[in-house]
C-alpha cells in the first residue's frame, strides 16, 4: 500500500451547501429587531414569519446529509482485480542484525516505493524492481545504549507522511531517529525519544521486555501489546479511513477502521487470533476490503507460514505459503501501483544475520 495518501472534499460539497447557509444567513439579516418592551407590552410578528433558530439549524443538517450522500455517491469505487498468487524468493539480504520490520515508503520521489527494513542495529533501503532487491542506503543507529535492554531485541519503523521522514528505533539503544531522503542519500535528520509505531507517535517497551506499555492508573493496568501497523486507506468504507492494527500480549489481534468523515460515522472492529509479531494490513485484490497477512505465533526459528485472509471473513483463506524457517517481518506494498499491495515476507536464515526475502503475488 502506498505510504501517502491524499483526500479532499469533494467540490459537489460544498456546492450542495452554500445554499444551506446562504438562506440561514439571509434569514438570520431579515429578521426583525426587537425593541425592549416592558411587561405586558405585545410585540407583533407578522404571520408565516421567520423560523426559529432550530429550523434553521435542522435545514442546514438536512444539506449537509445531502451533500455528504452526493460525494459518496460520486466517488467511484474500486474495481477488483484477480490475485496470482505465485510465491517467489527475490533476494538473499544481509541485513547484519536481527530484523524486526519492513514498510514501503516512495521516500525519494520517483514514484516507486522503497522498501524500509529496521533491524536492532540500523535502517537500511532497498530497492525492488525486476524481481530483485538492491540496497540503496544504510544509517546505522548511534550513541548511547539502552538502559535495560528487553528480552528480545525489538525494531519499529513508521512513517511521517508530512515531513517525508522515516522513523526508526531499536530496542538495543537509547535512541531512534529520523531520516529523509536528501540529495540521493537517506540521511538522519534527528534522534527520537522511545520506538515508532504509527505517524510521529513513540512508544515504550516495558522495561527489560519485548512488548509495549500505554497508560495504566491505580485503578486500571496498562495495555500491553506486542506491535501495532497503521496505514490511511483509500476507499475502504465508501471513503478515506485509519486502519489501526494492534496485537496485545493475551488476546486476538484487534483490527479498527476508522472512518475520517462527519461526526457520527461508527467504527468497525474485529478480531483475529493466531497472529505472531510479523503481520500487515491493507488490501491485496483492490476491492475494497481490509486483507491481513500474518505470520504465526510459534518461537523464533521455528517453521513458520504465511497466511492471508480478508478481516471480514476471517476462516476464508485468501493464501497459505509453509516456511522451513520463521517469518521475522511482513509487509504489504503496492509495488507496482495498481491500487493492489503485494505481500512480502522476510525468513530468517538460522545462526545468520541474513533473511530470505519473498513475495508471495
Amino acid at each position: 500500500m502506498r505510504a501517502r495518501l491524499a483526500w479532499r472534499s469533494s467540490s459537489r460539497a460544498g456546492a450542495a451547501l452554500a445554499p444551506a447557509l446562504a438562506w440561514a444567513l439571509a434569514l438570520a439579516a431579515a429578521r426583525p429587531s426587537v425593541a425592549a418592551a416592558g411587561d405586558g407590552d405585545a410585540v407583533a410578528v407578522a404571520p408565516g414569519g421567520p423560523p426559529s433558530l432550530a429550523g434553521m439549524l435542522e435545514r442546514a443538517t438536512e444539506a449537509l446529509e445531502r451533500a455528504r450522500a452526493a460525494r459518496l455517491q460520486a466517488r467511484p469505487r474500486p474495481a477488483p482485480v484477480r490475485v496470482r498468487w505465485s510465491p517467489k524468493r527475490i533476494a538473499t539480504l544481509d541485513v547484519g542484525g536481527v530484523l524486526g520490520a519492513m514498510l514501503g515508503a516512495d521516500l525519494d520521489g520517483d514514484g516507486r516505493p522503497e522498501l524500509l527494513a529496521v533491524t536492532d542495529q540500523s535502517l537500511i533501503a532497498y530497492q525492488l524492481s525486476d524481481g530483485r532487491a538492491r540496497e540503496l542506503a544504510r544509517v546505522s543507529f548511534g550513541g548511547a545504549v539502552a538502559a535495560r535492554r528487553s528480552r528480545d531485541p525489538v525494531a519499529t519503523v513508521a512513517l511521517d507522511a508530512a515531513a517525508g521522514e522515516v522513523l526508526a528505533g531499536s530496542s538495543e539503544y537509547a535512541h531512534g531517529l529520523r531520516a529523509r531522503w536528501v540529495r540521493g542519500a537517506l540521511t538522519q535528520v534527528a534522534e527520537l525519544d522511545g520506538l515508532p509505531l504509527c505517524g510521529q507517535t513513540p512508544a515504550r517497551l516495558a522495561p527489560g521486555r519485548n512488548y509495549f506499555e500505554e497508560g495504566g492508573a491505580p485503578e486500571a493496568p496498562p495495555e500491553r501489546f506486542f506491535g501495532q501497523r497503521c496505514r490511511d486507506v483509500g476507499p475502504l468504507a465508501g471513503g478515506p479511513a485509519r486502519l489501526v492494527a494492534r496485537l496485545p500480549v493475551e488476546g486476538p489481534l484487534r483490527v479498527e477502521l476508522r472512518p475520517a468523515c462527519e461526526p457520527g460515522c461508527a467504527s468497525e472492529r474485529f478480531e483475529l487470533p493466531g497472529v505472531g509479531v510479523a503481520f500487515d494490513v491493507g488490501d491485496v485484490d483492490r476491492d475494497g476490503g481490509i486483507d491481513v497477512a500474518y505470520a504465526g505465533a510459534g518461537a523464533p526459528g521455528d517453521p513458520d507460514a504465511v497466511r492471508v485472509v480478508p478481516m471480514r471473513d476471517p476462516k476464508r483463506t485468501l493464501f497459505r505459503r509453509a516456511f522451513s524457517g520463521g517469518v521475522a517481518a511482513v509487509a504489504l506494498i503496492d509495488l507496482d501501483g495498481d491500487g493492489a499491495d503485494e505481500v512480502l515476507a522476510a525468513v530468517r536464515l538460522p545462526g545468520s544475520p541474513r533473511v530470505d526475502l519473498w513475495r508471495l503475488n
